[in-house]
C-alpha cells in the first residue's frame, strides 16, 4: 500500500454515480456525496472494473478500491488502506500530480496522507482491472496490480504476498497469508496474529513444494486461467492449472477461510464457480473455527492442533468439534 501512497496525491472528499473512463486527467474528482453532478466511481471502458468508493454495508461508509459492478455480490478485488477507518460520506478523491489530503468531515481539516515522488499527468481504468498511473510521456509509472491484497486478475503477477480479508465483510487483513517466496516455493500460511505474527515453517499448512526454483519466482495468472509459476529467467518452473477459455474472466483470491481459490466469474448475474483450490480439503487449513464436520481426525494428528487444542472442544457424542475462543 505504500506505493501507492507515494506516487499519487488524494484529496479525499467522497459522491454516487458513474462514468466511463478511458483517460482521466488531473483534477479530475470522485466524492461520496450523492448528488446529480458527482461521481462516486470511474469504470473500465467494458464497465467490467471500476474503481472508487466501494459502498459497505453501511451506506454512510466506503473502501476506496477495484471491484466489479456488474456481478451481484459486487466482488471486490482490491483496497487502498485496508486497516484503516472507512470513509464516510463527505470525502473526496482527486487525481492531483503533486499530492493527496483527506478532509475531515467534523473538523474540515485537510490532512496529508500521499507523498509523490513522480509527477502524474493522467490515469486509466483498465478492462483487465488494472487502474494505472501515467507520466507526461504517457508511460505508466504505477499500477494496482504491482500492490494487490487479496486477489489477483487475469494478466497479474504476484511477487509477493496476498493477505486474506477478516470476512467476507470485513475486508481488514485476515489470519492467512500466500506469500510467493525468495526460495521459489508458493506456501500458505496461518498468522494467529494475523499481521503480526512472523510467518515460520510451524504456520505453513501448503504449498507448491517449488524450494530452490530460483530467486525471484513469480506466481502467474494468464487470461485463460493458466495459473503457473516462473523464475526470474521466465522459465517455467510448474504449471498449476490448465489453460481453459480464454474469453471467461479468472480471479484467484486467498479466501478470508484461508483457501487460495481460482474462480471463473461470470460478469452478467451467474455469480462464480471454482476452478481449483488449495488446499483440495477444507480440514488441510490449520486455524479453521467454528464447526467442523468429519475435520476433527486430522486435526487430531496435526502439530497445530497439539499446540492449539485447549482451545477446542467436541459436542457430545456428535461428530463435530467447537471453537472455544
Amino acid at each position: 500500500m505504500e506505493s501507492f501512497l507515494m506516487l499519487l496525491l488524494f484529496s479525499v472528499i467522497i459522491s454516487f454515480s458513474s462514468a466511463q473512463s478511458q483517460n482521466i486527467s488531473l483534477g479530475s474528482s470522485l466524492s461520496a456525496t450523492p448528488n446529480s453532478r458527482g461521481l462516486s466511481y470511474w469504470l473500465s471502458p467494458s464497465g467490467n472494473f471500476a474503481f472508487g468508493f466501494y459502498p459497505l454495508k453501511d451506506p454512510q461508509q466506503f473502501l476506496v478500491g477495484i471491484w466489479m459492478p456488474k456481478t451481484p455480490e459486487k466482488v471486490l478485488v482490491w483496497c487502498a488502506n485496508r486497516d484503516g477507518p472507512p470513509f464516510s460520506v463527505g470525502s473526496f478523491i482527486t487525481l492531483s500530480m503533486n499530492g493527496g489530503h483527506i478532509l475531515n468531515d467534523s473538523q474540515a481539516q485537510l490532512e496529508p496522507i500521499l507523498l509523490n515522488s513522480v509527477p502524474a499527468f493522467s490515469a486509466s481504468m483498465l478492462d483487465e482491472g488494472n487502474f494505472v498511473l501515467y507520466n507526461s510521456a504517457s508511460r505508466v509509472i504505477w499500477e494496482i496490480f504491482d500492490s494487490p491484497t487479496d486477489t489477483i486478475l487475469s494478466g497479474q503477477t504476484l511477487s509477493t504476498i496476498l493477505s486474506s480479508s477478516v470476512s467476507e465483510t470485513n475486508h481488514s487483513t485476515g489470519k492467512y497469508q500466500l506469500i510467493m517466496q525468495i526460495d521459489g516455493n508458493l506456501v500458505l500460511y496461518y498468522l494467529a496474529d494475523g499481521a503480526k505474527t512472523i510467518p515460520t515453517l510451524a504456520e505453513a499448512y501448503w504449498s507448491m513444494e517449488t524450494y530452490g526454483k530460483g530467486i525471484g519466482a513469480t506466481l502467474n495468472l494468464a487470461q485463460d486461467a493458466h495459473l503457473y509459476l516462473l523464475d526470474s529467467n521466465g522459465s517455467n518452473i510448474k504449471n498449476i492449472t490448465n489453460s481453459q477459455d480464454r474469453s471467461s474472466n479468472y480471479r484467484a483470491r486467498l479466501e478470508p477461510g484461508g483457501n487460495f481459490q481460482l474462480f471463473l466469474q461470470n460478469l452478467e448475474g451467474n455469480g462464480s464457480s471454482i476452478v481449483w483450490s488449495a488446499p483440495n480439503e477444507p480440514c488441510d487449513v490449520y486455524g479453521l473455527r467454528g464447526t467442523l464436520n468429519g475435520c476433527y481426525t486430522n486435526l487430531l494428528m496435526s502439530p497445530w492442533f497439539r499446540t492449539y487444542r485447549p482451545k477446542w472442544e467436541f459436542s457430545g457424542l456428535s461428530k463435530e468439534l467447537h471453537w472455544r475462543g
